[in-house]
């Protein structure tokens, strides 16, 4: 295609993009000399998508167009393009599906499947029982980079949804926003349980997500929501809706400072905060309902399950969060011989706050034997607390029967 006009310019376009230049061939505009070069691919498979993001300039938009496409082996991202859907990308082995290694990349509206239910490789070699046997999960999406945004997108029956690479500390600034984490996978070891979201980039935004969970004995065993570890800091947490994740709604153990956990609402279990410091935990709802040990294999010791968990971590402020300790009678195989539930457990810190918390025990919790409640209860070396207006509220005891 040639028009006249003064100046000169390419337009590549890749698959069914409609070009308008308004008053083109002489209708007064001044255009001319344009190239207009339309590759035409249409993202249909495997192939076809990688071509299209190796051909794509710099800020270029990549749509799926609706397809459905299986991933042999994982897709890396090495320019800052935005890739949208609707699509789905399925994975097929253990791996992840995409890794982002450019800053500025855009992940929106594309739905990640798990169709064979892969969780990780050492499952199939049978090391799940030790540290060093959580190798190869499936992911979703590996951030590598800086100022990334993956927002409205599902991503469904992975070990971890996303999960970020920051080893040598160099990333920053990215926004998970907007998606939906559904069937997360677990095990029955700790070390071996998932994440959906496992971060430790700093300045990293976590907002309007929402994280579902199938209700299963081995998904009450390992299933985190939200992990924010390995050194992330100036990190917020707000407004995510995490349902049905038994182990941990949302955890705090980057050994890092300045994080925000506000406005959140968990139906399963609780927040930790474990050797991090000026952590705030504020306005957030949590309904706690497991009953398990963290160590199938060690039934001994008391367990505690809290609504709000502090370990080792100076300067939080836990305040005006409503903490309902919904247990049931259903005491899962692993469960100590004493059940301990804390509204709020501190164990160990200095210089927090503790300030217009409510916390509510449901009168069933009475038939359970060996639970031992405790609103508030303090362990190991603390000091510098300031407590005040909070309150064990009988009012919430009713609402047993109406808790989701």
């Amino acid at each position: 295609m040639r028009m006249k006009s003064t100046r000169s310019f390419k337009i590549f376009l890749l698959g069914a993009i409609v070009l308008s230049l308004p008053a083109c061939g002489g209708g007064g505009s001044g255009l001319d000399d344009v190239d207009v070069i339309a590759t035409s691919i249409v993202i249909t498979d495997e192939a076809s998508l990688r071509s299209a993001i190796d051909l794509a300039q710099n800020a270029e938009v990549i749509s799926l167009g609706g397809a459905s496409i299986s991933v042999s082996d994982t897709i890396e991202i090495t320019k800052p393009i935005t890739l949208q859907g609707p699509g789905t990308l399925n994975v097929t082995k253990y791996s992840s599906v995409l890794k982002l290694s450019a800053n500025g990349i855009k992940i929106k509206g594309i739905t990640f499947a798990n169709p064979q239910g892969l969780r990780f490789e050492s499952e199939r070699l049978g090391t799940c029982g030790t540290r060093a046997g959580r190798e190869n999960p499936t992911i979703g999406v590996v951030v590598n980079a800086s100022n990334v945004e993956i927002s409205n997108s599902t991503f469904d029956q992975f070990l971890n949804g996303i999960s970020t690479q920051n080893t040598d500390g160099a990333f920053s600034s990215l926004l998970i926003s907007g998606n939906k984490f559904q069937k997360m996978f677990a095990s029955g070891y700790d070390w071996c349980g998932g994440a959906a979201v496992s971060i430790n980039i700093p300045r990293t935004i976590v907002i309007n997500n929402s994280f579902s969970q199938e209700d299963n004995p081995e998904s009450r065993m390992g299933a985190r929501g939200i992990w924010i570890g390995g050194g992330a800091t100036d990190t917020e947490v707000s407004l995510n809706t995490i349902d049905g994740i038994y182990f941990d709604a949302i955890t705090v153990n980057s050994g890092a400072p300045r994080h925000l956990i506000r406005g959140n609402t968990t139906n399963g279990s609780g927040i930790g905060v474990n050797n991090s410091s000026d952590v705030t935990v504020t306005n957030n709802r949590v309904v706690v309902k497991s009953a398990i040990s963290r160590d199938p294999g060690n039934p001994d010791p008391p367990f505690h399950r809290a609504g709000v968990r502090v370990f080792n971590s100076p300067r939080v402020e836990i305040s005006s969060n409503q903490l309902l300790m919904a247990f049931t009678t259903n005491r899962l195989e692993g469960a100590g011989p004493q059940e301990v539930r804390e509204g709020i457990q501190i164990n160990g810190g200095v210089n927090s706050i503790i300030r217009g918390n409510t916390i509510g025990y449901p009168s069933a919790s009475n038939r359970i034997p060996n639970l031992l409640r405790i609103g508030i209860a303090f362990f190991g070396s603390y000091d510098g607390f300031l407590m005040e207006s909070n309150q064990i509220d009988p009012r919430l005891a009713n609402q047993e029967n109406n808790l989701p």
